[in-house]
């Protein structure tokens, strides 16, 4: 006899639960009594941010989700306890599709534009969410922020569709703690991205550290941080940790550096008995009033007649980022100074960020500490000679491709040819720093005057090796190993466009 898959469309939450509801029932045989329970966490602790009024879902059943199968193999089919292996599979679309459309090729476009995402249901109680990767799109505070994402495919009702997202799930307690969520979450990521990488299962990351921890992996009773920058580090990643203890004052500039490159960092949180890590994936947009958050760093000019400089580092502005928390749904913007805003209870809300990890490409040796305090130094020893004192100068740091980041100044309109040519042509890297420099009024418009660009795989700041080279007031400087000095040619450099392939937008 052959199986059918179980198909259903609705078009509100209401309908969405109770469909859900009537499926665990029925198909995870869950008791009637815990049902509502269970589906209440999953609804509005994970799903209540929803575009309810603009959104359809398609419920099918059973769906076999390669996350929850592999953690079923490896420990649940090993218990007394009946374990379900089968999932539910939840997707959504904006509102109006029809289940007709997946039978219609003339619908195939608009089944592509309409498709968000999709979430996993999978038999385990109370830690019902399983795999998910939704759009930003979908949640009502998803608009006003910039977010790290990848491109996902699904089969859906047997045809393929493509999310862009950063891929979540809550953890099941037993054979993913919120570390081992993060590290899966993290390499679904990468793995979805860039070639050198691959997603991983739950078993792969319990291999990997059966070679640290001198205990069992399961149940799983959580992960030490040094533990999950052990895990990057054996995935491929030159893992970098920063504590809070150990930086002080630069700890969150160098955090917001890495968000500004583009690359997810893992945070650690303490608080009153409790310890969790998350990912912070993105942050809210630039927006005119920012500036006056910025607490100026002033360079006084050696010509005591000018007086100083102010710069304004993009680094220093206080605003909220996005984090992906096991605990909660995708996407929860928070500050960094009450980064467990979403949560009620007091122990929770009282929790700070102690410390990150960073999983840079393995080639990359400059961190972003010894950037800025390159950058620091280049513009008070070397760049001062172009002002005349009282420039606000706004300062924005980055890790970038050098491919894509030769790719946007090739396009750039702003640019002329002679420029553009001098940046294309010139030998980098795979990877490098980048400081934009604008003032307070062309930032506004997305606009810099101004570029030093280093090679992030040399960690020899004490002279100018790392500079590649930098364009200001008109002036291109490089340096010349021959000569072991920096050189000064004239090039002439218009306003241009900001880089914002990192984001997706500034």
């Amino acid at each position: 006899m052959i199986e059918l898959i179980d198909k259903r469309l609705v078009n509100d939450k209401t309908e969405l639960f109770t469909v859900l509801k009537s499926f665990l029932e029925e198909k995870f045989q869950i008791s009637g009594k815990n049902v509502d329970r269970y589906l209440n966490v999953l609804m509005y602790r994970y799903m209540a941010n929803l575009k309810d009024d603009e959104l359809s879902y398609l419920i099918e059943f059973p769906y076999t989700d390669k996350v929850y199968r592999n953690s079923f193999y490896h420990y649940y089919a090993s218990k007394l306890y009946s374990y379900k292996r089968d999932c539910i599979r939840v997707s959504i679309f904006q509102k109006g599709i029809e289940q007709s459309y997946f039978r219609d090729e003339a619908r195939s476009n608009l089944l592509s534009q309409s498709f968000l995402g999709f979430f996993i249901v999978r038999p385990l109680t109370p830690a019902l969410l399983g795999r998910n990767a939704l759009d930003k799109a979908v949640f009502t505070h998803g608009n006003n922020f910039l977010i790290m994402t990848v491109p996902i495919s699904a089969a859906i009702n047997g045809i393929k569709l493509t999310v862009n997202s950063f891929p979540h799930s809550s953890q099941d307690s037993e054979t993913i703690s919120c570390a081992e969520t993060t590290l899966w979450s993290l390499m679904e990521y990468f793995g979805n991205k860039y070639p050198e990488y691959r997603p991983i299962l739950p078993s792969k990351i319990h291999e990997i550290l059966s070679f640290r921890k001198p205990e069992r992996q399961v149940p799983s009773t959580g992960l030490e941080l040094m533990d999950i920058s052990f895990a990057l580090k054996k995935f491929g990643f030159g893992s970098k940790v920063y504590s809070r203890s150990e930086f002080g004052d630069q700890f969150f500039n160098l955090f917001r550096i890495y968000i500004e490159s583009g690359i997810p960092v893992v945070t650690t949180l303490q608080g009153s008995g409790i310890g969790h890590a998350i990912i912070c994936v993105g942050r809210r947009e630039f927006i005119p009033d920012d500036l006056d958050s910025i607490e100026p760093v002033k360079i006084t000019l050696s010509d005591p007649a000018k007086g100083n400089i102010s710069l304004y580092f993009n680094s220093r502005i206080d605003r909220d980022f996005v984090f992906i928390d096991d605990n909660w749904g995708a996407y929860q913007p928070a500050s960094l100074s009450s980064p467990c805003a979403h949560y009620k209870s007091a122990d929770w809300l009282s929790c700070q960020i102690t410390a990150f990890v960073v999983p840079l490409y393995s080639k990359i040796y400059l961190e972003a500490f010894q950037v800025e305090s390159y950058m620091l130094t280049y513009v008070k020893n070397y760049l001062q000679k172009y002002f005349d004192g009282g420039e606000k100068i706004f300062f924005r740091m980055f890790l970038a491709s050098s491919r894509s980041f030769k790719a946007h100044l090739a396009y750039n309109s702003a640019l002329d040819d002679e420029a553009k040519e001098v940046f294309v042509s010139c030998t980098m890297p795979k990877f490098i720093w980048v400081a934009e420099l604008s003032d307070l009024d062309l930032i506004k418009d997305k606009k810099g005057n101004g570029i030093i660009i280093l090679d992030a795989t040399e960690v020899n700041i004490m002279d100018n090796k790392p500079l590649i080279l930098s364009v200001f007031q008109n002036v291109l400087t490089i340096w010349n190993d021959q000569l072991g000095e920096l050189e000064d040619i004239p090039l002439h450099l218009e306003y241009f466009d900001i880089y914002t392939n990192n984001l997706g937008g500034f």
